[in-house]
């Protein structure tokens, strides 16, 4: 299975460089494709990435314990892949001050492993053309919540994927802090947008 997503995720990427010189403009086309009939039931639980997203980013103030203003947005695009059997969603890093618009973009390939119960996930970006492979699971508290699995991490990590009433979502990362615990480090808050037909 990985040569299969590596292989499909290598060319969605080249896809993406080549035809995405600027990521705040909005794809031309609406069609995010749609789940196979004989696809598992668990792929509805990723769904809510499908789609075009305006991402919001947070900074964690850990003196304050809070969020505070959000700083910079970009975008995030997801659609239904391998015929429906899994979901691709495309990341554009966000845009630092001095930076040009084609500095990083990266995509996910998400695919639900029905032997294990849980997500495979595999993460490649432009900057290093570095495979990362995670593992998600939806836990009791609805709360979507991803690992990386390999290259095995230094540090424990976290995050955590919430979708809202409203059809927004949040996705919280969190690093390993000197004591060994958890603590937040940025949020990203997705809004979808309406297609432009």
């Amino acid at each position: 299975m990985f040569s299969l997503l590596a292989a499909t995720a290598v060319s969605a990427v080249m896809i993406t460089t080549s035809a995405a010189a600027n990521p705040a403009v909005t794809p031309s086309t609406c069609d995010f494709g749609e789940r196979h009939p004989d696809a598992p039931e668990e792929l509805t639980q990723y769904e809510f990435l499908v789609g075009n997203h305006e991402v919001q980013a947070y900074r964690y103030d850990p003196d304050n314990k809070n969020w505070g203003q959000g700083y910079l947005t970009t975008r995030w695009n997801g659609w239904w892949a391998l015929g429906g059997f899994a979901i691709a969603d495309e990341w554009f890093d966000i845009q630092f001050p001095g930076q040009p618009e084609t500095t990083g973009r990266g995509i996910n390939l998400r695919m639900w492993d029905g032997e294990k119960s849980q997500w495979s996930n595999m993460w490649m970006h432009t900057n290093t053309a570095q495979t990362t492979d995670l593992i998600s699971t939806v836990e009791e508290d609805g709360k979507m919540v991803m690992y990386q699995t390999y290259p095995e991490p230094k540090t424990k990590t976290r995050v955590e994927f919430e979708v809202h009433d409203d059809g927004s979502w949040t996705r919280i990362a969190y690093n390993e802090a000197e004591d060994g615990s958890l603590t937040p480090a940025g949020k990203l808050v997705g809004i979808k947008l309406a297609c432009e037909e």
